[in-house]
């Protein structure tokens, strides 16, 4: 199911933010059960050479720039880094014949670093509108700082493209597929959801994406958070 945000998002510069960004979805087109779409794993690509810079519209980064840049090693293995006013966070990924596993995810503000042991189905050759891309895993979580064990359990990953939308980022009009992505964790002493939204243009890759998440620690009052990020052109000077 698409959810829709209703009006537009938009973040207020910063000294290093060139322009106003801004986010809508104007209409959205989920796909049904009867069509069958595709999507191949290159629609991922950004165009600026491994780089791509997003400005934070809301959650606990709101008016923040980020930058997402992507290398890959002698051995194939695949790197996100995610660079903010927090640290450094980084993806490994690695290639196989089902696509793309993620095997590692460090997050530096939350000084943490989870191992997935064989590893996540993070992106497939292909995305279908007729079949979801499931996997599950082992997933060991330690501490970022002094690699001390933190939780374990297991996770499941799930990928799928559920339609189109019309959309406007930072004023621009734009057509999107839109895919989503769920994430479950069952851990000793936590359980985790988060529901993230893409939304892909061709020949330009992700230009929006929002999140949702829920953390239930211990059975008590969960812990809600949500994002929403949008691609802007320039690249911010510190």
């Amino acid at each position: 199911m698409i959810l829709l945000c209703t009006g537009c998002h938009t973040a207020a510069p910063r000294p290093h933010q060139a322009a106003t960004a801004s986010f809508a979805v104007i209409s959205a087109k989920p796909y049904a059960q009867s069509e069958i779409h595709t999507l191949p794993a290159r629609a991922f690509e950004s165009t600026d050479a491994n780089m791509a810079t997003f400005a934070v519209l809301s959650g606990s980064r709101d008016g923040e720039i980020i930058t997402r840049r992507t290398r890959t090693l002698d051995d194939g293995t695949m790197v996100i880094e995610e660079v903010d006013e927090h640290g450094t966070d980084r993806t490994t990924l690695a290639p196989t014949d089902e696509g793309w596993l993620m095997r590692v995810v460090e997050t530096a503000r939350e000084d943490s670093s989870s191992t997935f042991i064989p590893g996540l189905l993070w992106l497939p050759p292909e995305l279908s509108s007729d079949a979801n891309a499931t996997s599950a895993s082992a997933m060991r979580v330690k501490r970022l700082s002094d690699a001390s064990p933190r939780a374990r359990g297991n996770a499941t990953r799930t990928i799928r493209l559920v339609g189109e939308a019309e959309i406007k980022v930072c004023g621009q009009p734009l057509h999107a597929s839109v895919v989503e992505i769920v994430f479950e964790a069952t851990l000793t002493l936590a359980t985790a959801r988060r529901t993230t939204e893409l939304f892909l243009v061709d020949g330009q890759g992700i230009m929006a994406e929002r999140w949702h998440e829920r953390v239930m620690m211990l059975g008590l009052v969960p812990r809600e958070s949500d994002e929403i990020i949008v691609r802007v052109a320039t690249v911010p000077t510190r």
